[in-house]
């Protein structure tokens, strides 16, 4: 048995993790923007009421994310 390279590592993981962390950082930025701090207080109904673009965009920017991080 031998060791893989990191090249190897990526190819068999799915990719490397830092081609998606623009669009998980944008998720976070725009959570924190539209809820504040304490937005995690509120169940998702409430996001949902509040702000259904954001929930929307972050939803979209972290399948984007997932998707990115899944390519070889």
């Amino acid at each position: 048995m031998r060791e893989l390279s990191m090249v190897e590592v990526e190819q068999v993981s799915g990719g490397a993790i830092f081609d998606s962390v623009p669009l998980f950082t944008a998720a976070v930025g725009i959570g924190a923007y539209s809820f504040g701090s304490g937005w995690a207080t509120f169940g998702v109904a409430a996001a949902l009421a509040i702000s259904p673009i954001s929930v929307a965009a972050i939803a979209g920017l972290s399948l984007a994310g997932g998707y990115v991080a899944m390519q070889d």
